[in-house]
């Protein structure tokens, strides 16, 4: 009522109802556990623990990773690895007809065989930290923690430990995530 008295009055450009807002804190709540994760300034910066109020991610999501692959055995990676469903791994055969003999976590086009292991350029195993800022598992009470924790990691090895990444790895690895 008061607003359609108001509106009807002359000298009254705009009358609107009192909207009431609520500002949205980072829920600490939904920080992880994980002991590293006060190092990683940057998931705060880009506003992760505002997301991870919401959610904290789906293993419904595939991420391929073309970099210099992924230890798809460290301890906050292991679980959130991509597999192959169609691939027994270690029988040295191609089972699900690719092209690719044992694929299980994806493929290297650098050493033309299917162990995307992390090899290191340089210093640094960057795929592997690559794949740790996106989805390494949180809160679980080692590590670190990625923006999504339970993403699946598809590792595609394309860079070279001399520091060189070819266009043909890298369309033999887009290929592969079409497959």
């Amino acid at each position: 009522d008061a607003l359609a008295r108001l509106r009807q009055r002359p000298d009254v450009i705009v009358a609107e109802p009192n909207y009431v807002f609520q500002l949205r804190i980072a829920d600490t709540s939904a920080l992880p556990n994980d002991p590293r994760f006060n190092e990683q300034w940057a998931l705060s910066r880009i506003g992760a623990t505002n997301a991870w109020a919401l959610s904290s991610g789906s293993s419904n999501v595939v991420v391929a990773v073309l970099d210099t692959g992924i230890r798809y055995t460290h301890e906050d990676l292991a679980a959130n690895m991509w597999r192959n469903p169609g691939e027994i791994p270690g029988n040295a055969i191609d089972d699900d007809g690719n092209g690719y003999v044992d694929d299980v976590f994806g493929i290297d086009p650098v050493n033309d065989d299917s162990d995307p292991i992390d090899q290191p350029v340089g210093f640094t195993y960057h795929g592997t930290a690559c794949a740790s800022i996106i989805g390494a598992v949180g809160n679980n009470g080692r590590g670190m923690a990625g923006l999504d924790w339970s993403v699946r990691l598809m590792a595609l090895r394309v860079a070279a430990a001399s520091n060189f990444i070819s266009s043909a790895w890298a369309a033999e690895a887009f290929e592969y995530v079409l497959m």
